[in-house]
């Protein structure tokens, strides 16, 4: 057998750039019949089509703004347990959190800050927001909602520290105070304290 016998198969060249040419002329033929087209139409047929757009931008603006209305902050659907019902029994409680930093046992300190963190846990959980922990909660808030979002999430960062490092975590005095300032700093928006 001989290997001119067989079918040949190559590249056509000449034929494959007529065919981009063919492409390029009825795409050239298809946007001057448009053209054409738009310039026939009437001035009455380009105010309506402006009229329809404004309709549509005015129906988004106005759906924004019935959204941001009806967006309820997060602090205004914070409903607090019966026993502390008066911000009396709840001021107490943060009272008994912070006496926690004046004792010089760095285990005390770590202590009141996991408290903290189990206070606005059990207000996320209460308003409704799912999530496993204080972190999957935050992360279903918008940042709009709870302005002290940045300052608690600080705060849960050093919490998860001593979560995962336990006896190994340092703090300090004052970094223990600084982390339950951010927590109280979030308690205060939601009315807790």
């Amino acid at each position: 057998m001989s290997i001119l016998s067989r079918d040949p198969r190559f590249l056509n060249l000449e034929y494959l750039f007529a065919l981009l040419l063919d492409l390029i002329r009825f795409i050239l033929f298809l946007i001057k019949k448009v053209f054409l087209f738009i310039i026939s139409l009437s001035v009455q047929t380009y105010l309506l089509a402006f009229a329809g757009f404004l309709a549509v931008m005015l129906g988004v603006v106005a759906f924004k703004i019935w959204h941001m209305k009806h967006r309820r902050r997060i602090y205004q659907m914070v409903k607090f347990k019966e026993d502390e019902k008066l911000p009396k029994d709840r001021s107490n409680k943060w009272k008994q959190i912070k006496e926690k930093l004046k004792s010089e046992n760095e285990e005390d300190w770590k202590e009141a800050i996991v408290m903290a963190d189990g206070i606005l846990d059990d207000i996320f959980a209460k308003i409704g927001i799912k999530g496993d922990g204080l972190a999957e909660k935050l992360k279903f808030i918008e940042p709009g909602d709870f302005e002290s979002m940045q300052d608690v999430w600080e705060a849960y960062k050093v919490r998860s520290r001593i979560a995962r490092e336990g006896a190994e975590f340092k703090i300090s005095n004052e970094e223990a105070a600084e982390t339950l300032a951010k927590y109280e700093k979030g308690l205060k928006e939601l009315k807790y304290l």
